[in-house]
């Protein structure tokens, strides 16, 4: 593909994929008269998954059949990526081994439709599965991938968040990648009730036991229309294409799949345990590192700069709960600035700096 094209293409993925958020990088980072409520949605804690080890070879064809895919839960059903429930059941399960994670979704769609054919094309433009990766829970180099019902496919790298000035690399591929879509239903055939369609793929990224990822997960729905027998995307009172609903594993607390920080943590692991592994107060740290990061973000949008220390931070926004700052010091550093917090009880210590990067910089005694 000529890279004028991967250009055009990334410039689209920009504007529709997340059209609020990529204008809001240009106007404040929340909303004018922050507050403790409009924070919190941004604030709730991920979901967590266990992906348990496989010894058992999977046929990738769409059906989950394997004694290992009826042994392993589910997630819990996607929920609107702002939050709340949609009352759709699509829904994930996922697993491993030394070569590939494993991927498969059941995705309810009362309406199969799908148009793109071509790779690397702008495949969320139709109904599609989206995934996000970050493998080593940094925020950084983490990888998008895109599928429709016709199996077709567009997987990105990008070096981080867009918000802190990532960049996307269309170039990339998944050497190896096994995929298979089933539909429950007639595709691109309106006049009857679908179920929906299948997803089921072998990811060639090798995890390791006790690895931690952070991931996330969206289905894109677009409203649809039946004109002349086929389907067309609807549109709004001022003719424009109505956007598309995207229901995810982790809601984002805003209309933005590029948020890392509200992907979902995944644990891939030998044996089956407990579903929640990270504990209450890493959670709690990292929502406070997150929280005056966010607020950084804002200030320099409102007074073109970031904050020099938490204090002159307290100032700009009084109205706010400042409890958790006890914990969380505010410092100078060459990407803007950095948030370092230390947990009371296990003594972990986080470093998050202004390109959104998470470190953990002291591990627990």
């Amino acid at each position: 593909m000529k890279k004028t094209i991967i250009n055009q293409l990334l410039a689209v993925c920009l504007f529709f994929v997340c059209t609020v958020p990529v204008a809001a990088q240009k106007a404040a980072y929340l909303p004018d008269g922050v507050t403790e409520e409009k924070l919190k949605p941004l604030l709730t804690s991920p979901p967590q998954y266990r992906a348990v080890k496989t010894n058992q070879p999977i046929q990738v064809d769409g059906v989950a059949n394997e004694t290992i895919w009826q042994k392993i839960p589910f997630t819990s059903n996607f929920r609107d990526i702002a939050g709340g429930p949609t009352g759709n059941k699509s829904a994930l399960k996922l697993c491993w081994d030394e070569q590939y994670l494993y991927v498969f979704a059941q995705l309810e769609q009362p309406q199969l439709w799908a148009s793109l054919t071509k790779k690397d094309t702008a495949v969320f433009m139709d109904n599609a599965l989206e995934f996000f990766i970050d493998m080593d829970g940094d925020m950084q180099q983490y990888i998008e991938f895109q599928i429709n019902a016709f199996g077709t496919t567009w997987d990105l790298m990008l070096s981080k968040a867009y918000r802190d000035g990532g960049k996307g690399d269309s170039d990339f591929e998944f050497p190896g990648l096994k995929k298979a879509v089933r539909l429950r239903g007639t595709l691109n055939q309106p006049g009857d009730i679908d179920e929906g369609w299948d997803v089921e793929l072998a990811i060639p990224l090798a995890p390791r036991n006790g690895q931690i990822a952070r991931m996330n997960f969206s289905h894109v729905n677009w409203k649809l229309d039946v004109v002349n027998g086929v389907y067309q995307k609807q549109k709004d009172a001022s003719g424009r294409i109505a956007q598309p609903h995207y229901i995810v594993w982790s809601p984002q607390g805003r209309v933005d799949l590029h948020m890392p920080e509200r992907w979902g943590y995944v644990l891939f692991s030998e044996e089956a345990g407990p579903a929640a592994f990270i504990s209450a107060e890493t959670l709690e740290m990292q929502q406070s590192l997150w929280k005056y990061y966010y607020l950084q973000r804002d200030h320099r949008e409102q007074h073109k700069q970031y904050a020099s220390g938490m204090e002159e931070l307290r100032k700009k926004y009084p109205g706010l709960n400042w409890k958790d700052a006890k914990q969380v010091q505010l410092l100078k550093d060459p990407t803007g600035f950095v948030l370092v917090g230390k947990e009371r009880k296990s003594g972990r210590e986080w470093r998050l700096d202004a390109e959104g990067r998470l470190q953990q910089i002291k591990i627990s005694n």
